[in-house]
């Protein structure tokens, strides 16, 4: 029985986290490298002054499962995709699978119904596409809980080299 308590506080205390993890992700071209995303949602001004809605992918160096909230989350990189909805209350964007452009001005300009903009730590001036090849909703509360999808881009590093970043990634809700 004493065994048994005491493996319990263990796995009470490695359970401490947020509750809010990573998945994973491996996107090539960035050092160090990418293991893992999540996701958050925001309202914020488009290129035009418009308040919209969007989300954000947040890209992490820890690897896959680390809670996405924690102080010690070494986050390299977010791909910030601006919807042209206006924001109504509590509403979250929604976004549907399918292709963004990623564009280097930031914010960016929606045309159509969203676009996005990838901050990489070192890297400037990234123009590429997202594809989203699933956006899940969770049955009982009928909100997104997790992106899939691939990013193809390339950007200016500050020695001013050309860098490509590629790769997969899935990027629950963290929030």
């Amino acid at each position: 029985m004493v065994r048994f308590a005491a493996l319990f506080g263990v796995v009470v205390i490695a359970c401490g986290g947020s509750g809010f993890e990573t998945g994973p992700a491996d996107l090539t071209g960035i050092s160090p490298a990418i293991m893992s995303a999540g996701s958050v949602s925001f309202t914020g001004s488009d290129g035009s002054g418009n308040q919209v809605l969007g989300w954000k992918l947040q890209f992490f160096s820890n690897g896959s499962g680390y809670d996405c909230l924690s102080n010690d989350a070494n986050e390299l990189a977010d791909l910030d995709i601006y919807t042209s909805q206006a924001p109504s209350g509590s509403m979250r964007a929604t976004v549907t699978p399918g292709d963004l452009p990623i564009v280097p001005a930031n914010p960016p300009t929606v045309s159509g119904t969203a676009a996005a903009h990838f901050a990489i730590d070192g890297i400037h001036q990234v123009n590429g596409d997202l594809t989203l090849t699933d956006v899940h909703i969770n049955t009982s509360s009928n909100q997104i809980d997790r992106f899939e999808g691939m990013v193809t881009a390339a950007g200016t590093s500050d020695a001013g080299d050309t860098i490509n970043v590629a790769g997969v990634f899935t990027a629950p809700v963290c929030e």
